[in-house]
């Protein structure tokens, strides 16, 4: 309701996750039923509507800036389902900023996954080449991460990327080498794994 959704389609979502049962099929037998009181089927359409929704109140309520760049303020945020990229000058702007996305995440039911989070930092400051202490979490500090499907570095080196790409398109190669190597597929054939099956992970 906070975020303008209309009521009709608030009730349908309600009315979707109320008082629902789920049983378990083995071959001809299926188990009594189970009462779900929590989450939606897994796969579902709208887990991933739900996700986005409570994930934009989070961000919201949160009081970080969304709109420009790193460029012109302190701190951004990037999110993207679960996958969220917190950005900032100084550490102690970073630690604000990630203490009251947790604690927003925490009102919401949402917790941080300490074990998948990782810290990075990009500049000539050596003191800071250390794993990072927020509150009561620990963050290992790495030199690079992957997010959104890209490598992240601390240099900022596109060549990074473009090696890890080049390793992928390599590997998607050979799985089909002994396809690319037969004398009964026809080149245009080929030419369509190749550009099906190899250049979309290269590029």
């Amino acid at each position: 309701m906070e975020l303008g959704i209309p009521s009709k389609l608030i009730r349908l979502v309600k009315t979707t996750v109320t008082n629902v049962q789920c049983s378990v099929q083995i071959q001809s037998h299926l188990s009594d039923p189970i009462s779900t009181t929590r989450g939606v089927r897994q796969g579902d359409t709208l887990a991933c509507l739900l996700f986005n929704i409570a994930l934009e109140k989070v961000i919201q309520d949160s009081g970080i800036q969304t709109r420009g760049t790193i460029f012109f303020k302190t701190v951004q945020i990037l999110a993207y389902a679960d996958d969220t990229d917190l950005m900032a000058h100084t550490i102690p702007g970073l630690s604000e900023a990630f203490l009251n996305l947790e604690k927003c995440a925490r009102n919401m039911g949402l917790v941080i996954n300490q074990e998948k989070t990782v810290y990075m930092y990009s500049g000539k400051d050596t003191t800071l080449h250390q794993d990072l202490a927020i509150g009561n979490y620990i963050f290992k500090r790495v030199d690079n991460f992957k997010y959104m499907g890209t490598m992240v570095n601390k240099m900022n080196k596109r060549s990074v990327e473009v090696n890890a790409r080049l390793t992928m398109a390599n590997r998607a190669y050979y799985v089909l080498q002994n396809h690319m190597k037969s004398r009964i597929i026809s080149r245009n054939t080929k030419t369509l794994l190749y550009k099906t099956l190899i250049r979309p992970v290269l590029t």
